[in-house]
């Protein structure tokens, strides 16, 4: 088909759906951890996110782990 197509981007879904099952809100960016630099927002993200679509802590732990150590170019010898 020819018709166009849109891809909506909902910024911090999963965590913010957390949040209003718990009936609070989140306003700013929900991936900022306060007194950290941006360069943490990364990694928190990845956690938060892996966290909560993981199927068990195990694989949550071993999938966090796993992309920091790409992240900071570590390979296995």
């Amino acid at each position: 088909s020819d018709e166009p197509l849109a891809a909506l981007d909902f910024s911090g879904l999963h965590p913010r759906m957390a949040y209003h099952l718990n009936n609070t809100n989140y306003d700013g960016d929900i991936y900022k951890i306060k007194n950290y630099n941006s360069e943490y927002r990364k990694i928190f993200k990845n956690v938060c996110l892996v966290g909560m679509n993981a199927p068990s802590e195990r694989s949550a732990i071993c999938a966090i782990q796993k992309k920091i150590l790409k992240e900071i170019g570590y390979k296995p010898e």
